[in-house]
């Protein structure tokens, strides 16, 4: 099982000597900021001749500075390390965040892409979409500021305090215990956040599903304009996480509000602390010491407030976590079985099949089905009868829960899924077509030595484009072929299919789009490939009487077969 301890711990193995210069610049930058700060006194020191408790603390920790050219030079070169080490943090802090959404979208996608079917039908695109912007950058963030910039910030503080201490050792054991009181609480205080946090994270994933869903289907809302009734529906959603917005943003508020009475607090605490011992007990509070101390406290302010906000930051970043976690820990399709199947034949059986999707109705009871090879079978039946599930079933995407399947004698339940596909091709509505160009969307590998395959294949099926004269494989194919007609994306199906050239072609709908001259032309190319192939179209039209050698009526009420025979 993946945990975020193992993200973690992986990224910061492979990535050790990164991340420690990420670390070691980080501090050297805070340091340098710190003495800067310090140099201004004792540059007043020796322009004006008059004491400074900044200079004389650079004297003491630094190095015993009398002359200004010294001092200038000295500062120059200060500057340019701070200017160095901006960068150097920067740069190596960015790298190290970039680095850690490069690993772990590259996994987020690699397990993706091995869900089963019914692990992806569970939720919508855009809440997968969502896990690429929120929850990455989330995480990002969590690894950035949660725990480098954290971490860096923690031994500055460290250094720091002992440099108070050394100035008054009481009123840094009074700042330290108040710091660690006040994390303490607001650690408590994010657990509300993190409710809020979780409730408007779920409304902008639900509104992002909305929005997807609704851009894919932009066609059917103008056909039957439905501009309004959507309109009026994100704007439901749109207000539900505007009311989550604001829910948030005023719990986050009240907590920065909070840091503020804090940090501020303390030092009028300091102020008090002072006017306490003379007050009370006579002892007069060294003034160098309380302007050296307010000094350095004041430089520390904003490590005081991003250790204090990182809460916020872990809050966040855990619920993302936690969502990619989930995702992570899908079961991916199962690959235990053997990845090794023959098929020289094709002969297709289905004995006594049960199935049904997950709360709708069985659709096959006992179904019983053989399809010999080097043959055309027709599946024929009215919408929702289950010729789409027939394929789904043979190719391994969804699993009978009663029955086997076979081919040529071999279980597929036995069979890894991928070594099922590597001889299983499928014509189907429902595999767009992917990529850039006529080429790239009908041949995966893509090699040029395929081109001269893809071409032919085309020009067998009379794929054409109007005013198209060079190659037509270079045309560009705009969003999954929208730019297309129906009739020759459903050419490019077929001639991706078929460049593939496997044992067992299954047809959806083949005929659909296609004019009277592309059916004829395909109803030919099939007849010359049943002569080594086994070919099943699933179809609820008409389709050429000399084409099936064999038809199969799926009966949607009664769910079995009737077989009629040429």
């Amino acid at each position: 099982m993946i945990t975020k301890r193992n993200l973690l711990s992986s990224y910061y193995r492979n990535n050790s000597g990164l991340l420690i210069l990420t670390f070691l610049f980080g501090f050297f930058n805070s340091i340098a900021g710190l003495a800067i700060s310090f140099f201004t006194g004792k540059y007043y020191q020796l322009v004006f001749h008059t004491s400074s408790p900044r200079g004389e603390l650079v004297d003491r920790l630094l190095m015993n500075i009398s002359d200004l050219t010294v001092f200038l030079v000295a500062f120059t070169v200060l500057i340019v390390f701070k200017a160095l080490f901006i960068f150097l943090e920067k740069y190596s802090a960015g790298k190290a965040g970039e680095l850690f959404s490069k690993n772990l979208r590259e996994q987020l996608f690699e397990t993706q892409m091995m869900f089963s079917l019914e692990t992806y039908d569970e939720k919508s695109p855009g809440k997968y979409l969502l896990r690429y912007s929120g929850d990455l950058s989330a995480v990002q963030r969590y690894v950035l500021n949660g725990v480098i910039r954290f971490g860096i910030d923690l031994v500055f503080l460290a250094a720091a305090f002992a440099l108070l201490a050394m100035i008054n050792f009481s009123l840094t054991l009074l700042l330290f215990g108040s710091f660690l009181f006040f994390f303490g609480m607001t650690f408590f205080i994010n657990r509300k956040i993190r409710r809020v946090s979780v409730k408007r994270r779920n409304s902008r994933s639900e509104l992002l599903a909305f929005v997807s869903s609704r851009l894919h289907g932009f066609l059917t809302v103008k056909i039957f304009n439905r501009e309004i009734i959507e309109q009026k529906k994100f704007e439901k959603n749109s207000g539900m996480l505007y009311e989550s917005g604001i829910h948030y943003y005023k719990t986050v508020a009240f907590v920065r509000s909070i840091y503020a009475v804090f940090l501020y607090g303390l030092l009028g605490g300091m102020f008090y602390y002072a006017y306490f011992l003379k007050t009370n007990y006579l002892v007069e509070f060294p003034a160098h010491q309380l302007i050296i101390f307010m000094m350095v406290f004041i430089m520390l302010l904003p490590a005081f407030r991003r250790i204090l906000a990182v809460n916020m930051i872990w809050q966040n970043g855990n619920i993302s976590f936690n969502k990619l976690l989930k995702i992570l820990n899908n079961k991916p399709e199962q690959n235990t079985a053997s990845s090794a199947i023959q098929i020289e034949n094709g002969h297709i059986e289905f004995d006594s099949i049960h199935f049904s999707y997950p709360g709708a109705t069985e659709i096959y009871h006992g179904l019983d089905l053989s399809i010999p090879e080097n043959s055309i079978t027709a599946i024929c039946g009215a919408q929702g009868s289950g010729k789409s599930t027939l394929f789904k079933l043979l190719l391994g995407l969804y699993a009978p829960s009663a029955g086997e399947i076979r081919i040529d004698g071999q279980p597929i339940h036995k069979i890894n899924p991928s070594g099922i596909r590597k001889n299983i091709t499928l014509v189907s509505d429902e595999t767009p077509l992917i990529g850039r160009t006529v080429f790239e969307t009908i041949s995966y590998s893509r090699k040029e030595s395929k081109r001269e395959s893809a071409d032919r294949i085309l020009q067998e099926l009379g794929f054409s484009i109007d005013g198209v004269n060079e190659t037509i494989l270079d045309y560009p194919v705009k969003d999954g072929g929208k730019n297309l007609s129906g009739g020759q994306r459903k050419l490019l199906h077929l001639a991706r299919a078929l460049l593939t050239n496997k044992k067992i072609i299954l047809l959806d709908e083949p005929f659909h789009g296609l004019d009277l001259k592309s059916k004829s032309v395909v109803c030919d190319m099939l007849l010359e490939l049943k002569r080594d192939h086994t070919i099943v179209i699933a179809t609820g039209d008409e389709m050429p009487l000399n084409l099936p050698d064999r038809v199969f009526e799926l009966s949607s009420e009664q769910f079995s077969l009737m077989q009629n025979s040429r």
